[in-house]
Formats: structure tokens, sequence, C-alpha cells
């Protein structure tokens, strides 16, 4: 998949809403600008069970870039599921923010969920130029984010498994497992934001 012009670039370009399930790609090299990620490059509210990509080239410019997925979120009240799927190959950006070896960017705002459980990635996560940031083995840039009042998010990550080696001297943020997560509750006095983290191992 060659759109090194292109964002928002996958065997999927985008989904909302959908549900993608039991699924192999095998030896796929995927080039774009931006979003770019084996299986989707931009997922919105997508379920995504027991999908495996193996043996990946994920290649951009600007980053927001994964091995399996390149921006996944849940929104607008929305839930969004990942579980059972991994990555293994490569992930090389040139200007890397947001980049991880399974997704570049995960989110859930407002009253949104997004679960992710049962995953690895086994990826060689490269950046090729500096002061970039938000560089993760498993997951680049992890954010919850509150727009209105009362509104809860929740992001929940269980049973995930990092291997493989991150390249990225010369850049901020850079994590075995999150380059960063960050909360963002725009002086929401009555919300919530809810992070559940358990049983990650990273073995880089």
């Amino acid at each position: 998949i060659d759109e090194p012009d292109d964002s928002c670039v996958g065997l999927f370009s985008e989904t909302d809403g959908a549900t993608i399930t039991d699924l192999t790609l095998d030896n796929i090299a995927t080039t774009g600008e931006e979003s770019v990620g084996t299986l989707i490059g931009c997922a919105s509210n997508t379920d995504v069970t027991n999908v495996q990509t193996t043996n990946v080239d994920v290649a951009t410019e600007y980053g927001y870039s994964g091995g399996l997925i390149g921006e996944y979120g849940a929104e607008d009240g929305g839930e969004a599921n990942l579980s059972n799927s991994s990555a293994s190959g490569s992930v090389t950006a040139q200007y890397g923010y947001d980049t991880g070896g399974l997704i570049g960017d995960a989110y859930a705002e407002d009253t949104a969920q997004l679960h992710i459980s049962k995953v690895y990635a086994d990826t060689a996560v490269n950046v090729t130029s500096v002061e970039n940031e938000n560089i993760g083995g498993l997951i680049g840039f992890l954010e919850l984010d509150l727009d209105n009042d009362n509104d809860s998010a929740q992001v929940t990550l269980n049973d995930a498994y990092v291997w493989g080696t991150i390249n990225a001297s010369g850049n901020w943020d850079v994590g075995g497992v999150i380059g960063e997560a960050s909360f963002d509750d725009d002086e929401n006095e009555h919300g919530a934001l809810t992070l559940d983290i358990e049983r990650v191992y990273f073995n880089g």
C-alpha cells in the first residue's frame, strides 16, 4: 500500500463504528504521509478482535502511526475495543510524533470508552530525525480528553506484552510501552478521567 502523500493509510483507510475480526495480514508494506497502520489508518468507535499483523513494514513522514493502527479512539459517547491482536515487524517515521509499535495515537474523548486487552507488539520502532515526541513500543501517545462539564472518559489497558526495540535517540517522551499519557480536562470541575493499566509487560 503506497500512498506517500496521503493520511489515514492502511488496508482500511478510515473506519467509524466498524467491527473487524479474525484476520491475519503478513508481509505487507504500508507507506503514507501520516496516520498509517497496516490494518487501519484512522479508526473511531471501532472494535478489532483477533487480528494479527506479521512481518509488516510501516513507513510514514509525520508519524501518528503504528504497526496495527495509526490513530485509534473512542468519541461522541462511543466505545472502541481492541483485543487478542498483535503487530510484528517495523514502524519507521521521519518526524516521529505519536509513533508506536501497535498504535500511534490512542484516545478517548468526553463520555467515550477505549478498551485494549490481550495485545502484543514485537516491532522495531524507528524515528530518523530528532526533537520529536511521544514514541512508544506499544502506543506512542495515549490521551484522555474532556470538553464538557460532567463528562467521563475511560481507557483500560490490560494484558499487554511488548518486545522489539526503539531507535529514537535525540527525541522526547520515549517509552518502552507508552511514550506519553496525557490528561486534559479543560478545567472541568465535575467530570472524571479514568485510566486503568494492569498486567503490562515490556521485554526490549
